[in-house]
């Protein structure tokens, strides 16, 4: 797999460093010296083809920008960008222990709507985010060890699992949030 260009690297696209530990305040600052430099206004008095172009390469800042200010986005970015692409789905969670806890998570969620209790729905809410957050936290660790070890495609297991708990949890809690939109 060869050197992807920087329209295929959000990392370079913002001129940041390829990690998962990403300073949020350098990333930020990446996207203003982005914008002062491609944003269409800079160009409203200019061919109207310099004024697309300017329009799709702030699209493709920005779109850079919620790639790496997600934590799970990034890290799909990374592996992506490390020839481990991550595939999505609930089959992609190995771990029978986890396995068991996200059902568990699902029923509590079911129960919860359920219920119609306000105070059952909000407790499942909170637990979630304690799962996002332990979830966010291990994929955090897992990427470091990985970059730590040079990011060797044998050692992307670990941040595949991770990433596949995450997404489930964050999946979880977006039907949750969907269920209440519903109901």
């Amino acid at each position: 797999m060869g050197t992807p260009d920087a329209a295929e690297n959000p990392f370079n696209l913002l001129g940041v460093p390829e990690t998962f530990a990403l300073d949020p305040s350098l990333l930020r600052d990446a996207l203003l010296r982005a914008g002062m430099r491609w944003h269409p206004d800079r160009f409203a008095l200019d061919a109207p083809s310099d004024r697309r172009a300017a329009e799709e390469r702030m699209a493709l800042m920005n779109s850079a920008y919620a790639t790496l200010a997600d934590p799970l986005s990034r890290a799909e970015a990374l592996l992506n960008l490390r020839g481990s692409p991550f595939e999505r789905g609930t089959d992609r969670v190995s771990c029978p222990a986890v396995l068991m806890a996200m059902l568990e998570l699902k029923e509590e969620v079911a129960e919860a709507l359920a219920s119609g209790s306000a105070a059952r729905i909000e407790a499942v809410r909170s637990e979630l985010s304690v799962q996002s957050t332990r979830c966010t936290e291990a994929l955090a660790e897992a990427c470091a060890a990985w970059e730590t070890a040079g990011a060797p495609e044998a050692h992307a297991g670990t941040v595949h699992a991770r990433l596949a708990e995450a997404a489930y949890v964050r999946r979880t809690a977006e039907d949750l949030a969907r269920s209440e939109v519903v109901a």
